[in-house]
């Protein structure tokens, strides 16, 4: 799969929204890690059942044009200098939805020897899963950088 990057990918008021909730109502838990050994950031994992997660899927794959199948999704929650490893993920596709605010000058995202996104809020970015990547920290600011992650592959026969 290329690379997609997507600007403004949800409606305004939806992304105040999801905002708010990752970053206040949301629980999310210490101790994830993208490699053994790596140092440990928040995530929360969704209920793919949940209405508003549901709506979430469906909505990738209408921007997608593309039926797949879930196989998870949670939102990662990287404070000040909560530093994440480069990784390949599971599946096929990986997402990921840029969920907080804005962060000049780090949060960004990185797609080794391909691409480095700038963290903007309403973002998403679509790449083959094993593809190495890491999410750079958050630095010097006091708000956490949030992404939504969907992990997928494709629907066979489709």
């Amino acid at each position: 799969m290329k690379t997609l990057v997507i600007d403004n990918w949800l409606e305004d008021d939806l992304v105040s929204y999801l905002n708010t909730m990752y970053t206040y109502d949301y629980p999310h838990y210490f101790g994830q890690k993208s490699l053994a050994g790596a140092k440990e950031f928040y995530i929360s994992e969704m209920n793919p059942q949940e209405p508003m997660n549901n709506f979430l899927f469906t909505k990738l794959q209408k921007t997608l044009e593309r039926k797949l199948d879930l196989i998870r999704m949670y939102i990662n929650v990287q404070h000040n200098d909560m530093v994440s490893d480069f990784h390949a993920d599971d599946g096929e596709v990986t997402c990921l939805y840029m969920a907080s605010n804005t962060i000049e000058g780090s949060g960004a995202f990185e797609i080794h020897d391909e691409i480095v996104i700038p963290f903007v809020q309403n973002t998403l970015v679509c790449f083959a899963a094993q593809k190495l990547h890491k999410g750079h920290a958050p630095l010097n600011i006091d708000q956490p950088r949030i992404t939504l992650a969907f992990k997928t592959s494709y629907q066979q026969g489709i």
